[in-house]
Order: structure tokens, then C-alpha cells, then sequence
């Protein structure tokens, strides 16, 4: 039995705020297409973004914030927003995954920027290649569906970005289930999946070893229930209510404390980014 695992930097806080429920798209394999509404009340609302943002100064961890949705950009405070971030001291990053579909400030100098390409809508982003070039250092995540009229679209797209890019493969949720022809799909991607498959990989320390996802798996390591972990995962929803990503514990007003460790309540540890955090039996 390992007495610590994990790695990550201590007290550094990652906040998911997610500003809007509504995206412009309408994508068919979308695992939360349900609750993409324009609500112009709560998908646009002021009162509990300028609540949230001075519960963020309250933090004296620096932190992380990724903007989620929705598409995010969407938001009519979404510049807004960027700019009040940016004045808190603590806050080191801002993170986004976006379509471009609305212009806003791409070169402030905490934000990290995402681009989810989705090939339902390949016309749109061909069009904003010049506007993609033009982000530093972005994040390309290209979604290779199971319908094989999208597929020389998405390769076009890859070879039109010239960058570094992720692929990501559909999963079934209760929305859809995928239905690849494997034989097809490997054929038509094999070059892509060479690309992909040098990419760097998540290692895991377990006391003075350093393991893949798939060892911990096969030897039960992520079984680790009632083991001290750092918890710095929290999400902020369309409301400005604060949880603890990992219970859904709510949090009250004062953040200036916040006390990031937990007994973990689970089973198993389901996500590879939470088994980074430092755990510990005591």
C-alpha cells in the first residue's frame, strides 16, 4: 500500500465557472443539447457575475478559471468579465474553448485560449483560420465524429490550422450513442492517430513511482475512498453558486480561508486529472 500519491502544486485553486447555459450550436452528438436555451435572464444576467468576482478576490491561493458553457463568448458581459479577472492579483489564468463565433480580446495576457472545432459547422471555421493563427499558443481540439460525411472535413481542417492539436473521439452519453465503422475510421485517420500517438501522457506518483492510468487501473490504485486529498477542483454554476467539484458540498460567502482538504467520500477516483491531486493516508 502507498502511503502518498499524486504530484500537483499545492494551493493552487482551479475554479469551472460556467457563465452561460446557451451555444449558438446545435451539434447532434451534444451530451447537454437539452440545456443550450437562450435564456436572456439567466444566460445573461450581471447581478451574480459581479457577486462571483468579488468572492474570487476574496481567494488567497493563486487560481486557475476556466470560463465554460455554453459557448462562453456568447455571454453579452463576456469582455467584461475577462476584464474584471484580469485585475485580481490571484487570478494567474483564465481559460476558454470557444468557436469564435463573436469577436472579443484574444491578446490579454492571462488568457488561454481554446478552440473546439466541431464539423457540423466546418464552413464557419475555415472562414475564422486568420483570426486562429493569430492566437498564441491555442489549443486545438478537433472532434472526429462517427459520420463518415464529416471526416474529409475535419482532416481539411487539421491540415489548414498548421498547429499542434488534440483529437477527440465521441463517447455515448445519453443524448447519442456513436456508432463508428472502426475498420473505416482507422483507415481514413491512421495518419492523424500516428500524429496523436507520440503526444505526452499523464504519469501518476505513487510514493517514488511513476505510473500510467492503465497500471493504476490494473492494480486498483484509484480505489481511495477515505484517503486526505488536496482538493482544489470547484465549480461556480450560472447562478454564482460555489461547490466543491468532488461532493458538490456547497461553499458559504468566505473564500479567504478556504480549506482545500477532504476525506474522500468515493469509491474510486473516475477522473485521471483528479488522481494528479496530492492524496495522502493518515
Amino acid at each position: 500500500m502507498f502511503k502518498e500519491s499524486g504530484g500537483a502544486p499545492e494551493n493552487y485553486i482551479f475554479f469551472e465557472w460556467n457563465i452561460t447555459n446557451y451555444c449558438n450550436y446545435d451539434c447532434y452528438y451534444c451530451s447537454v443539447k437539452s440545456t443550450m436555451k437562450d435564456d436572456p435572464i439567466r444566460n445573461h444576467q450581471t447581478k451574480s457575475i459581479n457577486l462571483v468576482i468579488a468572492r474570487l478576490k476574496l481567494v488567497e491561493f493563486p487560481f486557475t478559471i476556466d470560463l465554460a458553457g455554453g459557448e462562453p463568448t456568447l455571454h453579452k458581459k463576456f469582455q467584461y468579465i475577462l476584464d474584471e479577472l484580469h485585475k485580481i492579483d490571484n487570478c494567474k489564468t483564465i481559460s476558454i474553448s470557444t468557436n469564435f463565433t463573436t469577436k472579443f480580446n484574444i491578446d490579454m495576457p492571462k488568457l488561454e485560449i481554446g478552440v473546439s472545432y466541431h464539423p457540423e459547422y466546418h464552413a464557419h471555421y475555415m472562414k475564422k483560420l486568420d483570426v486562429i493563427r493569430q492566437v498564441k499558443n491555442p489549443t486545438i481540439n478537433v472532434i472526429l465524429t462517427d459520420k463518415p460525411e464529416y471526416w474529409d472535413k475535419s482532416i481539411e481542417f487539421i491540415n489548414s490550422v498548421k498547429t499542434e492539436y488534440v483529437i477527440t473521439i465521441l463517447h455515448g452519453t445519453t443524448n447519442y450513442w456513436p456508432k463508428y465503422n472502426m475498420e473505416l475510421f482507422a483507415e481514413k485517420f491512421k495518419d492523424i492517430f500516428e500524429y496523436t500517438k507520440g503526444n505526452p501522457i499523464n504519469l501518476f506518483k505513487y510514493d517514488d513511482e511513476l505510473l500510467t492510468h492503465d497500471v493504476i487501473l490494473e492494480r486498483g490504485l484509484h480505489k481511495l475512498k477515505g484517503i486526505t486529498c488536496d482538493s482544489y477542483y470547484y465549480a461556480i454554476d450560472i447562478d454564482g453558486i460555489f461547490t466543491r467539484i468532488c461532493t458538490g458540498e456547497k461553499l458559504g460567502l468566505g473564500l479567504k480561508g478556504l480549506d482545500t482538504t477532504i476525506i474522500c467520500p468515493h469509491d474510486i477516483c473516475n477522473c485521471e486529472t483528479r488522481l494528479l491531486l496530492n492524496k495522502r493516508w493518515i
